[in-house]
């Protein structure tokens, strides 16, 4: 990855029908040789090598080929007259910002949420005992865990039924650095996260990716990383297909871009929160379409506002229509402070639901676990458990990531006289009412 300098920003650049290399279709998703020398050179910028070319799903009707992503590093002073020559070269819809991504929890020091209950009530308090018995414990399933990376040994060493880890299937983001070998890093947030997994999925099988940065390793994190994870698991999707292994993929996102106000100045056709034709936002609705679950948490901002303008705190890839959004409530089930409202800037009706949070847990930070990212991997240990009842079969439409979907929308409970709103969404994770456990 790059130096966090501000002298130098990266961009994103999608290149349209590209001349002079080839048939796309037959090249893998992610091409680590790429020859950079024929793209143009232009000053004030240099492609990053660093960061392995991707092809995009095919995102608009006229292409003749998808489009291949390409990371460029900018000087700061030379933004404005660097993307005047890469739209020139590219085309006008061709290059889009590359925002900071970020775990959210360095904001919940400003609410006053009072830490209540245990993982226990929690998991009694969504019904798991009664999904295990009747035999959904997570079996077949792989869990992706898009973080800080995971510590294996503290998972085993707290987690009573134990954790499975394909090391094989994981993957990291960092760029030139070198990370501890999948399953090895340091116990964080990402390890907070896995935790939750297991202990409400005990028989799913995790995949350690690592996006994000820790004490242990360093190095900038941007929606790019973001996309190279995805893009991975969309070809681990067809490979395993091929195989008639793991029909079902989870993805649990406890991460995102926490406050959006900077990219508006920019154009609205080439930044982030609210553009469904950003990277990273198409990426994740192919990945969706290719049946692969993804849950995405709301954030921890509560109700944003600012610089004149509504700032949605639920914005970017955390809104999109084929994720299911996760909001926080504590075990009293009322909503976190700091839990992200919506709308959001992808899809109005967000968060699709919220789950527990702020409760003494995997102590992997610290003695409680908060956030939103704890209420995102409870949902997706749930998920997990009705995957294994219900694995994706991609000729079954009730079988579909949006069949799940409605399935934990629908099947939320409701506080009496509850409708949707956009703290609560459409109730709170409960598996009591699934149609399996009736």
């Amino acid at each position: 990855m790059t130096n966090k300098s501000e002298s130098v920003c990266p961009w994103l650049v999608v290149w349209r029908n590209p001349s002079g290399v080839g048939n796309l279709n037959e090249k893998p998703r992610i091409i680590e040789n790429f020859d950079f020398g024929i793209l143009p050179r232009v000053p004030g910028l240099a492609w990053d090598e660093s960061y392995p070319v991707i092809r995009m799903p095919d995102a608009t009707p006229d292409s003749e080929s998808p489009g291949l992503l390409l990371r460029v590093m900018i000087e700061v002073k030379a933004t404005d007259d660097a993307l005047k020559d890469l739209v020139h070269h590219f085309g006008e819809k061709s290059v889009f910002s590359d925002p900071r991504i970020d775990h959210f929890d360095r904001v919940i020091t400003k609410f006053k949420d009072r830490d209540k209950g245990t993982c226990e009530e929690a998991r009694s308090q969504i019904s798991c005992e009664s999904a295990w018995k009747a035999g959904m414990e997570g079996q077949d399933v792989l869990v992706a865990v898009l973080d800080t990376g995971i510590d294996k040994p503290y998972l085993e060493k707290n987690c009573p039924d134990g954790v499975r880890l394909s090391e094989s299937y994981s993957m990291h983001c960092c760029g030139s650095h070198i990370p501890p070998d999948p399953g090895t890093f340091s116990s964080y947030h990402g390890t907070m996260c896995a935790y939750h997994i297991a202990r409400v999925a005990p028989k799913c099988t995790l995949i350690d990716i690592c996006i994000l940065p820790s004490e242990q390793v360093e190095f900038d994190e941007f929606t790019s990383n973001g996309i190279l994870a995805f893009t991975h698991l969309r070809d681990l999707r067809d490979f395993l297909a091929k195989k008639g292994e793991y029909p079902s993929i989870v993805v649990n996102c406890s991460w995102g871009v926490e406050d959006p106000s900077s990219q508006l100045a920019q154009p609205e056709d080439k930044r982030y929160f609210d553009n469904a034709e950003h990277p990273l936002n198409l990426i994740v609705e192919d990945i969706g379409l290719a049946g692969i679950d993804v849950v995405f948490a709301a954030g921890n901002s509560g109700n944003r506002k600012g610089n004149n303008k509504t700032i949605v705190s639920i914005n970017g890839a955390n809104s999109h229509p084929e994720v299911i959004t996760v909001g926080g409530v504590d075990i009293d089930d009322l909503p976190v402070g700091y839990s992200s409202r919506g709308p959001g800037t992808l899809m109005d009706r967000k968060p699709d639901i919220c789950a527990y949070t702020h409760f003494v847990g995997s102590k992997a930070i610290g003695p409680k676990d908060v956030g939103a990212s704890v209420s995102a991997a409870m949902t997706s240990g749930s998920i997990c458990l009705l995957r294994s009842l219900l694995p994706y079969d991609p000729n079954d439409p009730k079988r579909s990531p949006a069949a799940m979907r409605d399935i934990i929308r629908a099947t939320s409970r409701k506080p009496k006289g509850h409708v949707f709103d956009h703290v609560l969404g459409h109730g709170i994770l409960d598996m009591a009412a699934w149609p399996a456990l009736k």
